[in-house]
């Protein structure tokens, strides 16, 4: 039981790694584009909750594979842990370590975007 209990965080961590990576990257192609392009404000807010929208999606995907049964559980729970550790990343990065209410929505947000990824993966795997 134990086992099969680790199994299943090692899932919901190896799936939030690949989830961050996706993050890192897209985040830097995406500041590059900026860079060059001159995108206003409101775009980049926008932008940025499409690229966390991808990643949690990969990280639930990810994990998944391994996990079958409760996958909402297990996708809303990615989400809270994808958003732990990409605040403290960002905080580690920008120097500034600010907890604001902001960040309820984004832990709200992200088990919503976990658990409906979840859903999809799953209705798809269905049809398959």
């Amino acid at each position: 039981m134990k086992e099969h209990k680790n199994s299943k965080i090692r899932q919901i961590l190896k799936g939030t790694l690949y989830g961050l990576v996706t993050t890192m990257v897209l985040i830097l192609f995406f500041a590059i584009f900026v860079r060059f392009a001159g995108i206003g404000s409101t775009t980049i807010g926008i932008i940025t909750q499409v690229i966390k929208v991808i990643s949690i999606f990969i990280a639930v995907r990810i994990a998944l594979r391994e996990i079958k049964k409760r996958g909402y559980l297990f996708g809303g729970i990615i989400g809270i842990v994808y958003t732990v550790l990409t605040f403290f990343i960002f905080s580690i990065i920008t120097t500034e370590f600010s907890i604001t209410t902001g960040i309820l929505f984004e832990f709200l947000f992200a088990i919503t975007i976990g658990a409906a990824s979840a859903l999809l993966l799953k209705m798809g795997r269905r049809e398959a």
